[in-house]
């Protein structure tokens, strides 16, 4: 962003252009002066001083960015006020990011801030050490209205003797707080006691938090966390039966997800139907090796979301668990994996579940009739996220994806399989078709990993239809045409799978479906494509992974 005069022939070219696309980021202060109104150039009808219009733009910056810019004058000065800092897995923003400069960064701003994330992975924080106990003292110090905290898989936090959770105790105001995969021991937890307002902990993949750490939370006199807590993730710890028992007393407590832990069905069970208790809505059970059977939820009917494992279960247990979730009719989110066999008993108990709105399946093998899949799905006409992983399944044949065709109304579809499809060129006639429709209005999230497979022109033309597409993850070669009309003005994650070599797409291909973006890309990601030498002009405006 510059902050010298544009040219007159500049400010001709605004107004010429009515500017319907304008980015606010791209827009000079310096250009409104010389048009006769602001309502001319965007169309904004209550924007009364360059102040106003200065903070609007500044706050489409990051917080290291808008600390650069107070230093310009005064007047930029004034409009500096950063929300929100988030540090995400991209290698150009580590690098910037300077541990020694930041306390003074928070000293400046921190007053502001209601929101810190680390979304930089678990390698990047380890080698760089990007969060130490000494950052989360001066957020404590600097940013007492600091209301989300996210820090995940922070796992340097700990090699030091100082309790790295000890700099969060005045932060009163928290609401959001995940300190997963930060190597925690129970001694840790003792100084969240005192964080009043959490609405959202989690805990997961601490494998050293056991059940003495959730009774120093949740049974000490003193403690004050789980008056307003909403939602718990305690998944890959090392919490049992014991733990659930402390749960009690968390009456706000709606969802709890508790995935490959050791806890039995019937603590659960008296834990879900104790008086004054919790009213669970959300149970994930994924991978709990002691729950082999659903029976003890039968007469529990609060559930809205339930993720289980179906995996080391005898035919009288499946045939159990089918009538229990035949029954579960205010089931918004199911989410089955480790299936056998996924068959018609199954499928129709899932078919009836009207009220769904997301379904995630992971079967090993499918036994149903012709196109017996599309006609039950189709069913759920309120689904709007569908996810199918089959192993020795050809999802083409079983007309996975004709599901689009039969539910409009869907925004994310996922299909993956293990096995090589036989029909490859039948997904590219059914997306053809769909192509000639209305159908993908809705359609935000696509994805298909099938081996042997390629998207094709008809898929292609189909897709880029989406008008609302906002995250593609497909195998793109040379055998797509990208022409001047084509616009993904709504997409933000693209990964191109890896085709064979003769396949693979070009660069020129490549550079012309970069620029379809518009701009709006934020992640990119091509595994093992040497025909791409370069990102192109724009690179710098997203999240590479090559």
């Amino acid at each position: 962003m510059s902050s010298h005069p544009q040219s007159e022939s500049s400010s001709t070219r605004i107004e010429e252009e009515h500017c319907d696309n304008l980015k606010m980021e791209e827009l000079d202060v310096a250009v409104l002066k010389k048009v006769n109104s602001v309502e001319e150039v965007v169309g904004w009808k209550q924007i009364s001083s360059e102040d106003v219009i200065l903070r609007r733009i500044l706050s489409f910056c990051s917080f290291q960015e808008q600390s650069s810019m107070e230093l310009v004058n005064k007047q930029w000065r004034k409009c500096v006020n950063v929300e929100g800092f988030v540090l995400e897995n991209n290698k150009k923003n580590i690098e910037k990011f300077d541990s020694e400069l930041f306390p003074k960064l928070l000293a400046r701003h921190g007053s502001n801030l209601k929101s810190f994330k680390v979304t930089a992975s678990y390698w990047e924080q380890k080698n760089t050490k990007l969060i130490t106990p000494q950052i989360l003292v001066q957020l404590s110090k600097y940013c007492p209205d600091l209301e989300e905290l996210h820090i995940p898989m922070c796992h340097n936090l700990t090699e030091s003797d100082i309790n790295p959770l000890r700099g969060l105790t005045k932060l009163n105001k928290l609401e959001k707080l995940d300190l997963s995969g930060c190597n925690l021991t129970d001694d840790h937890l003792k100084s969240l006691t005192g964080l009043r307002n959490i609405r959202e902990l989690n805990l997961s993949i601490n494998r050293y938090v056991s059940d003495l750490g959730i009774k120093y939370l949740f049974q000490a006199s003193d403690s004050l966390i789980g008056s307003k807590i909403e939602a718990l993730d305690l998944s890959f710890t090392s919490v049992s039966d014991n733990s659930l028992l402390c749960l009690r007393s968390l009456t706000n407590l709606k969802q709890l997800h508790l995935m490959q832990s050791s806890i039995s069905p019937k603590c659960l069970s008296q834990l879900l139907t104790s008086e004054g208790g919790p009213t669970i809505e959300k149970l994930n059970l994924l991978n709990c090796t002691n729950i082999t059977s659903l029976n003890f939820l039968k007469n529990y009917c609060k559930l809205r979301a339930l993720m289980v494992s179906f995996s080391q279960k005898d035919q009288r247990s499946i045939n159990d668990d089918i009538d229990f979730i035949e029954k579960q009719t205010s089931l918004k989110e199911l989410v089955l994996v480790e299936v056998n066999l996924l068959n018609s008993p199954l499928l129709e108990a899932i078919s009836k579940l009207s009220q769904l709105d997301t379904l995630s399946l992971r079967c090993k093998r499918i036994e149903l009739k012709s196109k017996q899949l599309p006609d039950l799905l189709s069913k759920l006409t309120n689904l709007k996220k569908l996810d199918i992983l089959c192993e020795q399944v050809d999802p083409i044949e079983e007309g996975i994806l004709d599901i689009i065709s039969r539910i409009p109304e869907l925004e994310a579809v996922s299909v993956q399989c293990h096995r090589r499809a036989k029909a490859i060129n039948l997904l590219d006639e059914i997306l053809g078709k769909l192509s000639l429709s209305k159908m993908g209005h809705a359609l935000k999230h696509f994805s298909v990993q099938v081996p042997g497979y390629t998207l094709g022109e008809s898929g292609f033309r189909f897709l880029s239809k989406c008008s609302n597409l906002e995250a593609l993850d497909a195998p793109i070669g040379d055998n797509i045409r990208v022409s001047a009309e084509t616009r993904f003005n709504n997409l933000k994650s693209l990964q191109i799978q890896q085709v064979t070599p003769s396949k693979a797409i070009s660069q020129s291909t490549f550079d012309s479906l970069i620029k379809s973006t518009n701009g709006k890309l934020e992640k990119l990601s091509c595994h093992q494509f040497p025909t791409i030498a370069r990102l192109g002009a724009r690179s710098r405006d997203y999240e590479w992974q090559g």
